[in-house]
């Protein structure tokens, strides 16, 4: 190994610039660039290390720690530092017998008609690349929601279940019972589970239902 002391000088000099925060402490220079440990160490323009981040509106999301240089990956290749190994564990590849093939148009096709064609018998989850996030549940540690799924795999053959934020687009997530609600009678859901408590919404008041909602929001 280096002499420490002169890998921790380039390293002060080149990457690290001290905040005027004091909670802060330090931060990582945007755009540059060392060789720290034999191993290059780049950084985007917001200071961390990997790929640029787009600022417009995108599909991709990423994982980001804060800690000291050790989350940087100190001596440790771009591709094996901690949050490149985790955004790797978090994506899995769709099992080849559950993937549809697309024809040579649909291949061809760009933007929002490109994602909009199935891949897999799980449509709502696979990306164009046939990966998906998935996220498994463990009887141990969530015992209702692993019955739950069981219970829809013995009905369906299908012990998937969609995880998505419960709002309507451009509106703020629900916080409360009566948020969940008042979303509920705003869309197409049959059906409200609150705790222990069925709601179905042909048992509604029709009343409940106000249309006004979509001058309050603005469609992102």
């Amino acid at each position: 190994m280096r002499n420490y002391n002169i890998e921790m000088w380039k390293y002060t000099k080149e990457l690290k610039v001290k905040s005027e925060n004091p909670k802060l402490g330090f931060y990582h220079k945007p755009s540059s660039e060392s060789i720290l440990q034999s191993v290059k160490i780049r950084t985007n323009s917001f200071g961390l290390r990997g790929k640029e981040i787009l600022k417009e509106k995108s599909v991709n999301r990423r994982v980001l720690f804060l800690g000291s240089s050790a989350t940087l990956g100190w001596g440790v290749k771009e591709e094996n530092t901690m949050i490149s190994l985790l955004n790797k564990r978090m994506v899995s590849d769709v099992r080849d017998d559950k993937r549809l093939s697309l024809c040579d148009t649909e291949k061809n096709l760009e933007g929002i008609e490109k994602l909009k064609q199935k891949r897999s018998e799980i449509p709502a989850v696979t990306h164009i690349d046939y990966s998906a996030r998935v996220q498994t549940v463990d009887k141990n540690t969530n015992k209702r929601y692993y019955h739950l799924l069981s219970k829809f795999d013995s009905l369906t053959s299908c012990p998937i279940l969609v995880n998505t934020s419960f709002n309507v687009r451009g509106e703020p997530i629900v916080c409360s019972p009566k948020d969940s609600y008042i979303c509920f009678m705003r869309t197409g859901i049959d059906i409200l589970v609150l705790e222990d408590f069925i709601l179905y919404k042909t048992e509604q008041d029709a009343n409940d239902y106000d249309d006004n909602w979509k001058e309050t929001f603005e469609l992102d």
